[in-house]
């Protein structure tokens, strides 16, 4: 069975003002660490803080699967010189130390491994889905703490003003769209990921103000498995699936009875988008927004 890589975080972060032009406290969801200056030397562990990093225009030394983030989250570029760390779930820690890195980002659930990280460098735990399922204001709250950190504050202002603008707009375009849609990953040939819930496609769609076809239960992450047969949507619903799909299980799904059957399927009402990551920050959200605004105000 294809296998879709995991999201690598859960969490939140409160961080304690201060310039740093002197030492510097910060207050995080495992304690509170001391800076001497700002971080240049960051590394991210996990892909969506290294989205927001990129985004404030500071690039990671390193990141655990850099080609896995090149091929699911894709945007922003992640730069050759970005080493890679191997595993998310078990970075090689040796590499790690021998960059001397000056901060390390990581989500809660890189717990076991904080000991050994903070004995190479301070230690900050970010997370963006917790137990309050609010993913976009987390996004909010982590890229404006981690412009405090980088001394990137303005650039992390400028950075919600433009996403928020940018979102007024697709909406602008969007206020005709009447019909619902499903957003999908193709597991199997027999099996989607719908999305839904409180993630962070599910605040995408209501901020775009459309309407999801799919109200079903999910899972802490804004998802779950349906067999193709079972994918319970309303009439004139249209269905995007995201890259990347491999081929074969893409032939073998399109050319089963089970997906001819469907609706969205008869009436030509399939479409495909390319990667978002649906585990990330604000970059993924905007990018979501603006690869459906794309397709649902193109010609038919």
């Amino acid at each position: 069975m294809f296998r879709f890589p995991f999201p690598a975080l859960l969490g939140g972060l409160c961080v304690a003002l201060s310039g740093l032009t002197h030492a510097a406290t910060y207050t995080h969801e495992n304690g509170s660490i001391t800076l001497d200056k700002t971080p240049e030397r960051i590394v991210t562990l996990e892909w969506s803080l290294g989205e927001i990093a990129l985004d404030l225009g500071v690039t990671p030394i390193a990141m655990a699967e850099t080609d896995g983030y090149r091929e699911w989250v894709a945007e922003p570029t992640l730069p050759d010189s970005v080493a890679d760390l191997g595993s998310r779930r078990e970075p090689n820690l040796e590499v790690l130390q021998a960059l001397k890195p000056e901060l390390i980002l990581v989500p809660r659930d890189y717990a076991p491994l904080l000991d050994k990280l903070e004995q190479i460098a301070p230690v900050m735990v970010l997370s963006i889905y917790t137990e309050d399922r609010q993913p976009w204001q987390r996004a909010e709250q982590i890229t404006q703490q981690m412009g405090e950190v980088l001394g990137k504050e303005a650039e992390a202002q400028a950075l919600l003003t433009n996403i928020n603008a940018q979102f007024a707009r697709y909406r602008e375009q969007l206020s005709a769209q009447q019909g619902p849609v499903a957003l999908v990953n193709i597991v199997d040939p027999r099996h989607l990921r719908v999305h839904g819930g409180q993630g962070l496609y599910q605040a995408t769609l209501d901020k775009l103000g459309l309407k999801n076809a799919w109200h079903g239960e999910t899972n802490y992450w804004g998802f779950a498995t349906q067999g193709v047969e079972q994918l319970q949507v309303k009439p004139n619903t249209s269905l995007f699936y995201f890259q990347p799909v491999p081929d074969k299980t893409l032939e073998i799904m399109t050319n089963s009875p089970l997906w001819r059957a469907r609706d969205f399927v008869r009436e030509q009402r399939v479409h495909s988008l390319e990667p978002v990551w649906a585990f990330g920050g604000l970059h993924a959200a905007e990018r979501l927004a603006r690869l459906l605004t794309e397709q649902l105000t193109s010609a038919p």
